[in-house]
């Protein structure tokens, strides 16, 4: 089994494209567009021996506006997180490769995410409310 990270496609290899980031396929408000990205990145993992693919992302963009990921996301409205999220799942699929569908429930930030001694932490308190209608309806 080989996995890859699926930001904008495959990384560190030769001969791949470059896909949009989510942001833009998100701004077109495009679920064909969705589902074409979809199959083009699936292809190129299933052409490199690549089963696995990490992604996409289905967060809500910019709830952080400091948020290292805002470009991984489709959008901030959750409803059209999700279609996109779920017409890019089933066209790579469709292709032959598995999605592994992130980032689950607030993993908005990027700072102390690996500290060097283990001693960081950052609080996510959300209330029930938030987590459902936010983060967790496009899954």
């Amino acid at each position: 089994m080989c996995l890859s990270d699926a930001g904008n496609g495959l990384r560190n290899t030769d001969f791949v494209s470059s896909w949009s980031s989510g942001f833009y396929a998100g701004a077109s408000w495009n679920k064909s567009l969705a589902y074409q990205r979809g199959t083009g990145m699936g292809s190129e993992f299933n052409k490199k021996g690549v089963n696995v693919l990490l992604g996409p992302v289905a967060g809500p963009m910019g709830c952080v506006v400091l948020s290292g990921r805002n470009w991984e996301c489709f959008s901030s409205d959750p409803y059209l997180a999700g279609a996109l999220v779920y017409k890019t799942v089933e066209a790579t699929q469709n292709v032959g490769v598995i999605t592994s569908v992130k980032h689950y429930i607030a993993n908005l930030q990027e700072s102390y995410r690996m500290p060097a001694n283990g001693m960081e932490s950052v609080s996510s308190n959300i209330d029930d409310t938030k987590m459902h209608e936010s983060y967790l309806w496009s899954f």
